[in-house]
Protein backbone atom coordinates (compact mmCIF):
# COMPACT_ATOMS: atom_id res chain seq x y z
CA UNK A 1 0.00 0.00 0.00
CA UNK A 2 1.64 3.45 -0.99
CA UNK A 3 1.90 6.01 1.58
CA UNK A 4 0.61 9.95 0.71
CA UNK A 5 3.16 10.83 -1.76
CA UNK A 6 4.07 14.55 -1.41
CA UNK A 7 1.69 16.97 -3.24
CA UNK A 8 2.33 17.96 -6.93
CA UNK A 9 2.06 21.19 -8.51
CA UNK A 10 0.84 21.70 -12.41
CA UNK A 11 -2.04 20.25 -14.66
CA UNK A 12 -0.95 16.46 -13.22
CA UNK A 13 -2.23 17.25 -9.65
CA UNK A 14 -5.71 18.77 -10.93
CA UNK A 15 -5.89 15.13 -13.51
CA UNK A 16 -5.22 13.68 -10.74
CA UNK A 17 -7.58 15.08 -7.78
CA UNK A 18 -10.00 13.33 -10.15
CA UNK A 19 -8.89 9.87 -10.03
CA UNK A 20 -9.15 10.77 -6.08
CA UNK A 21 -12.37 12.09 -6.06
CA UNK A 22 -13.49 8.31 -7.76
CA UNK A 23 -11.93 6.64 -5.40
CA UNK A 24 -13.51 8.79 -2.30
CA UNK A 25 -16.95 7.97 -3.73
CA UNK A 26 -16.16 4.21 -4.20
CA UNK A 27 -15.21 3.18 -7.86
CA UNK A 28 -13.12 0.70 -7.95
CA UNK A 29 -10.23 1.86 -10.10
CA UNK A 30 -8.04 0.02 -12.76
CA UNK A 31 -5.31 1.90 -14.42
CA UNK A 32 -6.00 3.13 -17.72
CA UNK A 33 -2.86 3.42 -19.23
CA UNK A 34 -4.77 6.14 -22.23
CA UNK A 35 -5.43 8.77 -19.75
CA UNK A 36 -2.42 8.39 -17.49
CA UNK A 37 -0.44 8.85 -21.05
CA UNK A 38 -3.27 12.41 -21.56
CA UNK A 39 -2.03 13.37 -17.85
CA UNK A 40 1.19 13.25 -18.52
CA UNK A 41 1.11 14.67 -22.18
CA UNK A 42 -0.49 17.58 -20.81
CA UNK A 43 2.84 18.00 -18.22
CA UNK A 44 4.91 17.29 -20.64
CA UNK A 45 3.75 19.83 -22.91
CA UNK A 46 2.99 19.79 -26.88
CA UNK A 47 6.53 18.72 -27.97
CA UNK A 48 5.86 14.80 -27.42
CA UNK A 49 2.49 13.35 -28.93
CA UNK A 50 0.27 11.36 -26.54
CA UNK A 51 0.96 8.19 -28.42
CA UNK A 52 4.16 8.85 -27.53
CA UNK A 53 3.44 8.94 -24.08
CA UNK A 54 0.97 6.63 -23.80
CA UNK A 55 4.02 3.77 -25.53
CA UNK A 56 5.94 4.97 -22.41
CA UNK A 57 3.70 4.53 -19.85
CA UNK A 58 3.30 0.47 -21.09
CA UNK A 59 6.91 0.29 -21.38
CA UNK A 60 7.51 1.62 -17.85
CA UNK A 61 4.54 -0.42 -16.01
CA UNK A 62 6.25 -3.70 -17.23
CA UNK A 63 8.12 -3.37 -14.19
CA UNK A 64 6.02 -3.82 -11.02
CA UNK A 65 7.11 -1.66 -7.91
CA UNK A 66 6.94 -3.35 -4.66
CA UNK A 67 7.43 -1.44 -1.30
CA UNK A 68 11.39 -2.04 -0.07
CA UNK A 69 10.99 -4.30 2.96
CA UNK A 70 9.28 -6.59 0.39
CA UNK A 71 12.23 -6.51 -1.92
CA UNK A 72 15.26 -6.63 0.32
CA UNK A 73 13.43 -9.82 1.57
CA UNK A 74 13.55 -11.39 -2.26
CA UNK A 75 17.20 -10.29 -2.24
CA UNK A 76 18.07 -12.45 0.53
CA UNK A 77 17.60 -15.49 -1.75
CA UNK A 78 19.58 -14.53 -4.78
CA UNK A 79 23.05 -15.03 -5.54
CA UNK A 80 25.60 -13.32 -3.29
CA UNK A 81 26.73 -10.98 -6.79
CA UNK A 82 23.05 -11.18 -8.52
CA UNK A 83 21.93 -9.32 -4.68
CA UNK A 84 24.98 -6.84 -4.38
CA UNK A 85 23.82 -6.01 -7.80
CA UNK A 86 20.68 -5.10 -7.05
CA UNK A 87 21.71 -3.39 -3.44
CA UNK A 88 23.74 -0.97 -5.81
CA UNK A 89 20.60 -0.28 -8.00
CA UNK A 90 18.79 0.56 -4.47
CA UNK A 91 21.32 3.14 -3.12
CA UNK A 92 22.35 4.50 -6.73
CA UNK A 93 19.20 4.46 -8.52
CA UNK A 94 21.44 3.05 -11.47
CA UNK A 95 19.95 1.19 -14.34
CA UNK A 96 21.16 -2.15 -13.97
CA UNK A 97 23.08 -2.26 -17.16
CA UNK A 98 25.05 0.64 -15.86
CA UNK A 99 25.36 -1.62 -12.44
CA UNK A 100 27.38 -4.65 -13.95
CA UNK A 101 29.12 -2.23 -16.18
CA UNK A 102 30.91 -0.74 -13.18
CA UNK A 103 34.67 -1.10 -13.78
CA UNK A 104 36.92 -2.50 -10.67
CA UNK A 105 38.97 0.56 -10.88
CA UNK A 106 35.68 3.19 -9.88
CA UNK A 107 36.05 1.68 -6.71
CA UNK A 108 38.84 3.60 -5.85
CA UNK A 109 36.77 6.71 -4.87
CA UNK A 110 33.39 7.09 -2.75
CA UNK A 111 32.26 9.50 -6.06
CA UNK A 112 33.16 8.52 -9.56
CA UNK A 113 31.47 9.37 -12.80
CA UNK A 114 30.06 6.68 -15.14
CA UNK A 115 28.72 7.02 -19.03
CA UNK A 116 24.99 5.57 -19.15
CA UNK A 117 24.45 2.60 -21.47
CA UNK A 118 21.25 3.67 -22.23
CA UNK A 119 21.20 7.21 -22.73
CA UNK A 120 25.63 8.02 -23.27
CA UNK A 121 24.71 10.47 -20.58
CA UNK A 122 26.81 11.08 -17.94
CA UNK A 123 26.16 10.96 -14.42
CA UNK A 124 27.85 11.61 -11.18
CA UNK A 125 27.30 8.36 -8.61
CA UNK A 126 27.65 8.56 -4.72
CA UNK A 127 28.61 4.54 -3.70
CA UNK A 128 28.14 3.98 0.62
CA UNK A 129 31.44 2.85 2.25
CA UNK A 130 29.64 -0.28 2.98
CA UNK A 131 28.86 -1.16 -0.45
CA UNK A 132 32.21 -0.07 -1.72
CA UNK A 133 33.77 -2.39 0.31
CA UNK A 134 31.71 -5.76 -0.81
CA UNK A 135 32.21 -4.31 -4.41
CA UNK A 136 35.64 -4.63 -3.73
CA UNK A 137 35.26 -7.88 -2.45
CA UNK A 138 33.44 -9.82 -4.95
CA UNK A 139 35.20 -7.51 -7.73
CA UNK A 140 37.49 -9.15 -10.48
CA UNK A 141 40.48 -7.87 -12.52
CA UNK A 142 38.34 -5.50 -15.16
CA UNK A 143 34.33 -5.60 -14.04
CA UNK A 144 33.13 -5.39 -9.89
CA UNK A 145 30.52 -8.08 -11.35
CA UNK A 146 32.63 -10.03 -14.13
CA UNK A 147 31.14 -12.98 -16.18
CA UNK A 148 31.28 -16.36 -14.94
CA UNK A 149 32.88 -17.36 -18.30
CA UNK A 150 34.55 -14.10 -19.70
CA UNK A 151 36.14 -12.37 -17.05
CA UNK A 152 36.56 -9.54 -19.67
CA UNK A 153 33.24 -9.16 -19.62
CA UNK A 154 30.73 -7.96 -16.91
CA UNK A 155 27.94 -10.06 -15.64
CA UNK A 156 24.99 -10.00 -18.62
CA UNK A 157 21.47 -8.54 -17.52
CA UNK A 158 19.55 -11.70 -17.77
CA UNK A 159 21.54 -13.15 -15.60
CA UNK A 160 20.41 -10.96 -12.65
CA UNK A 161 17.18 -11.21 -14.04
CA UNK A 162 16.78 -15.10 -13.73
CA UNK A 163 17.70 -14.91 -10.44
CA UNK A 164 15.21 -12.13 -9.32
CA UNK A 165 12.23 -14.12 -11.36
CA UNK A 166 13.63 -17.57 -9.93
CA UNK A 167 13.05 -16.23 -6.32
CA UNK A 168 9.99 -13.81 -6.87
CA UNK A 169 8.33 -17.18 -8.12
CA UNK A 170 8.98 -18.86 -4.54
CA UNK A 171 7.08 -16.06 -2.64
CA UNK A 172 3.33 -14.36 -2.40
CA UNK A 173 2.16 -10.95 -1.17
CA UNK A 174 -1.51 -10.48 -0.02
CA UNK A 175 -1.98 -14.29 -1.77
CA UNK A 176 -1.04 -13.16 -4.70
CA UNK A 177 2.42 -14.52 -6.44
CA UNK A 178 5.37 -12.03 -6.62
CA UNK A 179 6.68 -12.80 -9.97
CA UNK A 180 4.99 -11.02 -12.27
CA UNK A 181 6.69 -8.41 -13.49
CA UNK A 182 9.13 -7.90 -11.03
CA UNK A 183 12.71 -7.38 -12.82
CA UNK A 184 15.54 -5.26 -12.01
CA UNK A 185 14.11 -2.38 -12.52
CA UNK A 186 12.16 -2.62 -9.64
CA UNK A 187 14.96 -1.55 -7.75
CA UNK A 188 15.25 1.80 -9.72
CA UNK A 189 11.45 2.15 -8.81
CA UNK A 190 12.47 1.67 -5.55
CA UNK A 191 14.80 3.84 -5.29
CA UNK A 192 12.59 6.61 -6.88
CA UNK A 193 9.67 6.48 -4.69
CA UNK A 194 12.03 6.52 -1.75
CA UNK A 195 13.72 9.70 -2.87
CA UNK A 196 10.47 11.51 -3.88
CA UNK A 197 9.15 10.89 -0.46
CA UNK A 198 12.42 11.69 1.36
CA UNK A 199 12.77 15.20 -0.18
CA UNK A 200 8.81 15.90 -1.73
CA UNK A 201 11.16 17.14 -4.75
CA UNK A 202 9.95 16.07 -8.42
CA UNK A 203 12.81 17.99 -9.32
CA UNK A 204 15.37 16.59 -7.45
CA UNK A 205 14.20 13.12 -8.26
CA UNK A 206 14.47 14.08 -11.83
CA UNK A 207 18.60 14.89 -11.53
CA UNK A 208 18.80 11.71 -9.70
CA UNK A 209 17.96 9.54 -11.80
CA UNK A 210 19.37 11.74 -15.06
CA UNK A 211 15.90 12.08 -17.00
CA UNK A 212 15.40 14.39 -19.58
CA UNK A 213 11.28 14.69 -19.01
CA UNK A 214 9.72 15.52 -15.67
CA UNK A 215 6.74 13.91 -16.85
CA UNK A 216 8.89 10.50 -17.50
CA UNK A 217 10.15 11.25 -13.56
CA UNK A 218 6.47 10.75 -12.67
CA UNK A 219 6.17 7.59 -13.75
CA UNK A 220 8.88 6.48 -11.39
CA UNK A 221 8.20 8.66 -8.39
CA UNK A 222 5.11 7.87 -7.83
CA UNK A 223 5.34 4.26 -8.80
CA UNK A 224 3.85 3.04 -5.82
CA UNK A 225 0.49 4.98 -5.83
CA UNK A 226 0.02 4.00 -9.81
CA UNK A 227 0.97 0.18 -8.81
CA UNK A 228 -2.07 0.54 -6.10
CA UNK A 229 -4.43 1.66 -8.65
CA UNK A 230 -3.23 -0.88 -11.32
CA UNK A 231 -4.58 -3.20 -8.53
CA UNK A 232 -7.85 -1.78 -7.58
CA UNK A 233 -6.73 -0.82 -4.11
CA UNK A 234 -6.94 2.84 -3.01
Amino acid sequence: MAKNSPPLKGSFSGQMGKVNNAQNAGSALVVDLSFLAAILCLWGGRKTSCHFWERKVKEKMRSSYVEPDVFRLLLTALMPENRLALEVSLATGLRIGDVLSLKTKDLQRERFTIKEQKTGKSRRVYLPVVLRSACRTIAGRYFVFENRLTPNKPRTRQAVYKDLKRVARLYRLNGRKLAGQISPHTARKVYAVGEYHRTGSLEKVQHLLNHSSEAVTMLYALADELEDRSKGRK
